[in-house]
């Protein structure tokens, strides 16, 4: 509220849990009553031992419980232009608004073309 307060046309986001259900059970985070403008959720898959199509069904979790989300993908964890593609497109097709990307720098010098053509794919559907 007090950036609110400050400037209304602001926008106040955060990175939060992968999904509502385990930022609750990890550290009683109950994010989707916040208020805030959009949700980044660090939905990092592999560090919860699932697949990337994992993705998709935490930002459709979080996006009917009405709150703006950008899916948090840490493109590290990407094995391939197509993988990293068709997250980003169930990111959008599940609900999500946009897509943060976490990078700690490219790890691998591919990653960043991946990533443009993610961007690339998700622009031209629009």
């Amino acid at each position: 509220k007090a950036v609110k307060n400050y400037d209304n046309s602001l926008k106040v986001s955060a990175a939060v849990f992968a999904t509502p259900k385990l930022a609750y059970e990890y550290v009683f985070q109950n994010w989707t009553i916040w208020g805030l403008d959009w949700y980044n959720p660090m939905i990092y898959h592999e560090m919860y031992g699932e697949p990337s199509t994992w993705i998709g069904d935490a930002v459709r979790e979080a996006s009917l419980r009405g709150v703006d989300v950008c899916a948090g993908i840490l493109v590290k964890y990407m094995r391939s232009r197509e993988e990293t593609i068709n997250a980003f497109k169930l990111a959008k097709e599940n609900g999500g608004v946009g897509v943060t990307v976490f990078v700690y720098p490219f790890a691998r010098a591919e990653l960043r073309d991946w990533v443009k053509d993610a961007l690339r794919e998700l622009k031209e559907e629009d």
